[in-house]
């Protein structure tokens, strides 16, 4: 089924000259160009017509490297522009296309490449349609965003403990690694560094501008950029004696504080609490930490040990920071 549709250059220039983006509409789907576009295909079109061409693409067609990445049961579409004898693929600004779809969901969108790679794009889909953006023109697949089949590296984490799905949660969304190749080391104590540093990761590790202000944090370690990045962003304060004490183990009222910080830097609600003298440890809670804790607490991310004891000197290990992440990430975002 090929979808095809012919204007001349003159007009696609008066769009642009206009300010004008243009959506041309096909019974398959339709292509929206904003300005830059317009005016960037229209600049490179050899003759006086452009014909623009949405093409649904049979699987056998594909060369053998590209079938071995595509479902049998995706939608593959060839988006081209062609003016005269030559092909336009890439240009500035961006083209936007609304192709329906009746397939299997959640809906992805990937761009194919003569290899057989595919590479996943930013896509919506509502009311029966796909909708994504591109910057050059080439075959897309559309289809089921199946999720990848988890295969545990991990020897010291079995599918019947409590934290194996959130060291699962932790690993594949790049937040924890393990201590080794086939170690997460599950009950190994966890430290101030690496806690500031997964939170770091949960930000995309972003660009720190900042200089360092603590005198135990050396310059080129593995948390030296994600501390400087928290405490420009008041989310951690240090010990108050101008240390951060990065290979301290963390206790759980320690975490509960950068967690709240954390919680507030992104806007989110931190005003649950609970009554935390429930606790028969609850007077051990440090002044600073009781409000931390007590919203930590109202939002089922740290909880008690049992018999109603909190534990808020008690480290964090891996396993339990494995599971507040997961429990923060599932009720915030």
């Amino acid at each position: 089924n090929i979808n095809s549709v012919e204007l001349s250059k003159e007009a696609l220039l008066a769009f642009g000259r206009a300010g004008l983006g243009l959506t041309i509409k096909m019974p398959k789907g339709s292509l929206t160009l904003d300005v830059d576009a317009a005016a960037s295909i229209a600049s490179q079109a050899t003759g006086s017509n452009l014909r623009m061409e949405l093409k649904e693409v049979a699987q056998a067609s594909l060369t053998a490297a590209q079938q071995q990445g595509v479902e049998d049961d995706s939608l593959i579409v060839d988006i081209n522009i062609y003016s005269a004898d030559k092909k336009i693929s890439s240009f500035e600004g961006s083209l936007t296309i609304e192709i329906p779809y009746t397939g299997s969901e959640p809906v992805a969108v990937w761009y194919l490449n003569d290899e057989g790679e595919l590479e996943k794009l930013e896509s919506t889909f509502a009311n029966g349609l796909v909708t994504f953006v591109l910057d050059h023109l080439s075959l897309y697949v559309i289809g089921e965003d199946k999720a990848p089949v988890y295969i545990n590296p991990f020897t010291d984490v079995n599918t019947g403990d409590w934290f194996y799905d959130d060291v699962k949660y932790a690993y594949e969304n790049g937040l924890m690694v393990g201590t080794g190749t086939i170690n997460f080391s599950p009950n190994l104590e966890t430290t101030r560094g690496m806690i500031v540093t997964i939170l770091h990761r949960l930000e995309g590790s972003t660009k720190v501008t900042g200089t360092n202000t603590f005198a135990d944090v050396e310059e080129g370690k593995w948390y030296s950029n994600a501390i400087k990045w928290a405490a420009e962003n008041s989310i951690v304060a240090g010990y108050g004696d101008g240390k951060f004490g990065p290979e301290d183990s963390i206790t759980r009222e320690q975490m509960a504080v950068i967690l709240m910080n954390y919680a507030k830097l992104k806007g989110y609600d931190v005003s649950a609490k609970t009554d935390i003298s429930k606790f028969t440890d609850g007077d051990k809670v440090s002044s600073w930490a009781k409000d931390a804790l007590a919203w930590t607490n109202a939002k089922g991310l740290i909880i008690g040990t049992g018999n109603e004891i909190l534990a808020p000197q008690g480290l964090a290990v891996r396993a339990q920071v494995a599971a507040v992440l997961h429990r923060f990430i599932e009720t915030f975002k």
